[in-house]
């Protein structure tokens, strides 16, 4: 296979948003996307952000863990997409040549109002979608989104169509094509605002993440996910600025005081060139919400402390949240439940991480949390 050379689609749209001539090229290519997998009768199943590149003009798809082709069986996926390019009824039985129709449509409706509105990219984007979000899918009326494109005259009836394709079954999408011309559209009922009226939800608006949200100021939840890719967040307690032996600058962000265990946001020098506010002690005090991979412990039996973290490599990783919206996504997060033999599991893998010598958390231990983490119904035994 050859090596793939680009830009990721998320950190593309970071620096390129408001280039109108840009993005409209960007809408080109993935038309020409999808007449291509079409015409194989392939599908990749995880369209987003990360999973695309865009090289000059042409865009590259990486990542073919849920790929579709013909001669595999339907109906037996293995994973369910990201969850803001994903309809929000998609289940492991839609896996076949249609599943990334939805994707498809979300991405051309979201790209045609960024090169008409690029300030919609400032107001909506969290780094991990373009313009919509799962929970937007599933509750379109009250969704700022969707108030916002629908408030745009070129776009209203696009935006209209996508409401009643995302209350509708995941069966009913249409192709990208008959959603353009208004074709075999779901004739679904969405009571939307009067024009002119601010989207109202009827009740609290229950967040829904790409990822697992775990707080950053648990340990004990971010132990369990080590190797997961999570949303954390949390509020800032101090900003370590520091060199290493060859003078390379890097930060370390951490969420509680940092000689115990605790989580951490690690910062080294490739990171920081790419950040536009470098991070300083300002950062103190304030939440903030990221995407990464947790790293298995790095442990200090001198100092006696233990520390999982999440790297930060490109901007697009985090986000400023206020406390409000933070407690409303830390509110789905589930409370561990420590009981006496989890919590004697749990010591048993930090003391035999310490006796290691530190950095790497214990085979053992990784087999212990394996076993909890979700699969797809036909992998469960």
């Amino acid at each position: 296979m050859d090596w793939a050379d680009g830009e990721t689609l998320g950190i593309w749209l970071e620096n390129n948003y408001k280039n109108k001539a840009a993005v409209t090229q960007l809408l080109s290519c993935f038309r020409s996307l999808k007449t291509f997998l079409r015409g194989k009768s392939t599908a990749h199943g995880d369209l987003q952000n990360g999973n695309v590149l865009v090289d000059g003009s042409t865009v590259k798809l990486i990542d073919y863990d849920g790929l579709f082709v013909p001669g595999l069986p339907t109906g037996q996926g293995n994973e369910l997409g990201h969850k803001h390019f994903q309809h929000p009824k998609r289940q492991w039985s839609d896996f076949g040549p249609n599943m990334d129709r939805f994707s498809f449509i979300a991405i051309n409706l979201s790209l045609r109002a960024l090169a008409e509105k690029p300030v919609l990219f400032d107001k909506h984007s969290n780094g991990e979608n373009i313009l919509f979000s799962a929970c937007d899918y599933l509750d379109p009326a009250s969704s700022v989104v969707f108030a916002d494109i629908r408030a745009m005259p070129s776009l209203a009836r696009g935006a209209d169509a996508f409401a009643r394709i995302c209350r509708a079954p995941i069966a009913n999408v249409p192709s990208l094509e008959d959603f353009l011309v208004g074709r075999n559209v779901p004739a679904t009922v969405i009571s939307f605002p009067a024009p002119g009226q601010r989207p109202v939800a009827a009740g609290p608006a229950t967040y829904v993440g790409a990822y697992d949200v775990i707080d950053a100021s648990d340990y004990i939840a971010a132990l369990r996910c080590v190797g997961d890719r999570v949303e954390l967040v949390g509020k800032i307690i101090e900003v370590k600025e520091a060199r290493t032996r060859y003078g390379r600058p890097y930060v370390f962000v951490n969420f509680r005081f940092w000689r115990g265990n605790i989580v951490k946001l690690s910062i080294w020098s490739d990171g920081l060139k790419k950040l536009t506010w470098k991070p300083d002690q300002s950062w103190v005090g304030r939440w903030i919400s990221v995407v990464g991979l947790l790293e298995p412990p790095f442990t200090n039996s001198k100092y006696n402390y233990s520390h999982i973290s999440i790297t930060i490599e490109e901007a697009n990783q985090y986000r400023f949240i206020d406390e409000d919206e933070a407690k409303r996504r830390l509110n789905l997060v589930c409370k561990t439940v420590r009981t006496a033999s989890t919590i004697n599991s749990i010591n048993h893998a930090i003391i035999a991480t310490i006796k290691s010598g530190g950095g790497q958390c214990p085979a053992a231990a990784r087999r212990w949390w394996a076993k909890y983490r979700p699969r797809p119904p036909h992998q469960r035994s």
